[in-house]
């Protein structure tokens, strides 16, 4: 391959800027709300939304935003245009969200989020700032280990990730998207990815399998995850020819990848990495190791990866910091690994990492609970459809219907969806081996 240099020049159309916002805002007013925002709602926003309750009450204007923004007024009714309905906080906690991912403040303009009052007007901003300097993003985590962590990136950092796919992917002529645009591997692969080749995205998010079959065409590339891809598989007859795929945040079951193959999917390209590191290393063929994208530089004990940075000097090269690997991997030669076991202990439910000592903290917090155990479990056996489960131990034993619905009500007012675990079971005692290591229960 040859020069790897990208210009910081690079830049978002509207209709990406459009997505990542309404993205950013729907993961925000979820965590206020606590509530999914499902994509059949924040799909249906368009860039005359109003973010506030306030302003959906001045239909006069509602309607001059619309004339501004080229909308037709004549359908509105006397609560002017659609709102979200964030108060005056609500409304702060995304201007911040957005002004975090995008970097506003590098620019200076982050403050016109709270005087602007509609989506049209904030991609705008994002938009001028992209014209002036937007040369970093920053991504979170999915914060289940509470607080949201957060991991910037240089732009042109991804761009090279970006430009090595167009080489591996084969220039699709459409992507077919089934994540979120503003969580890493999305943003990669649905905005940068399509941007740089200039060819459409469509969010397949709300699309029943009825509808996406007939949407499918040869040449499409869908973007899911291991949990989407079982969807799928499960959903589908067969995909048209010439479909391909990719698939990241979660390990690719190596049946369910042989099963996509029996329903036509032409290949499927598998990415190893993480939202503090981005992509890491590629396959298409799930029995082989992964390759490491060509930034990418192994430390010499093999412990840590460095990344390759861009330089402005064609004759010098600069590297990034170290980063300590987050699984325990197996090299194959200099540029093969395979992963093979988390170093944190944590699984993946969703595509997410999820903590179960954190879960089995949380629920011993009842009062009810004596002690806990927390384990992963393959739904019916499904390495694609990972789990928590949890052994509990009550402190006095009685109605155990009773506590199970306590235990529920429990996590769900202090654990994330994807945390709070499927099933329970219920014993005087945790599963323990004749050596006292605690064991599986099923």
């Amino acid at each position: 391959m040859g020069d790897t240099r990208v210009s910081v020049s690079f830049s978002l159309d509207a209709f990406h800027r459009h997505r990542l916002i309404v993205s950013l805002i729907a993961e925000e007013l979820g965590r206020l709300r606590q509530r999914e925002i499902a994509p059949s709602e924040s799909l249906s926003w368009t860039d005359a939304t109003l973010l506030g309750e306030d302003e959906a009450s001045t239909p006069d204007i509602n309607r001059l935003n619309a004339q501004n923004l080229g909308v037709d007024s004549r359908g509105l009714d006397s609560r002017g245009l659609a709102s979200l309905g964030l108060d005056s906080l609500g409304r702060i906690d995304v201007a911040a969200r957005v002004n975090q991912f995008f970097h506003l403040h590098d620019v200076g303009i982050e403050d016109y989020l709270l005087i602007e009052k509609t989506i049209g007007r904030w991609n705008f901003i994002v938009g001028e700032a992209f014209k002036h300097k937007c040369e970093r993003v920053t991504f979170q985590t999915s914060g289940s280990t509470g607080v949201p962590k957060t991991s910037e990136h240089e732009i042109e950092n991804l761009l090279v990730e970006a430009r090595e796919l167009v080489e591996v992917l084969q220039s699709p002529r459409r992507i077919i998207s089934m994540v979120p645009p503003h969580h890493i591997y999305g943003f990669i692969f649905t905005v940068l990815f399509p941007a740089l080749m200039q060819i459409d995205v469509v969010d397949g998010r709300n699309l029943a399998p009825g509808k996406l079959r007939v949407l499918l065409a040869d040449g499409d590339m869908i973007v899911a995850t291991p949990h989407l891809w079982r969807y799928l598989a499960t959903s589908l007859v067969s995909f048209p020819d010439g479909v391909t795929g990719t698939t990241s945040t979660a390990p690719m079951p190596l049946h369910l990848a042989d099963e996509l193959k029996t329903k036509n999917l032409l290949h499927l390209t598998e990415i190893y990495g993480s939202t503090e590191t981005a992509g890491i290393g590629w396959r298409n063929d799930p029995r082989a190791a992964f390759k490491l994208f060509e930034a990418w530089n192994v430390s010499d004990d093999r412990d840590a990866l460095y990344r390759t940075l861009q330089s402005d000097r064609a004759d010098a090269t600069a590297f990034g910091p170290a980063i300590p690997f987050v699984d325990q991997v197996e090299f194959e030669g200099n540029r093969g690994l395979r992963p093979v076991g988390r170093r944190d202990g944590a699984v993946q439910v969703g595509g997410v990492n999820v903590f179960p000592e954190r879960v089995k903290q949380l629920l011993e917090s009842h009062d009810a609970v004596a002690e806990v155990a927390v384990r992963s479990f393959f739904v019916g056996g499904d390495m694609a459809r990972q789990r928590l489960k949890a052994f509990v131990v009550p402190r006095v034993v009685s109605d155990l219907a009773s506590l199970e619905r306590s235990l529920r009500s429990h996590a769900a007012e202090r654990m994330t969806t994807l945390e709070q675990p499927a099933a329970y079971a219920f014993g005087e005692a945790l599963p323990r081996t004749p050596l006292g290591k605690l064991m599986d229960w099923s």
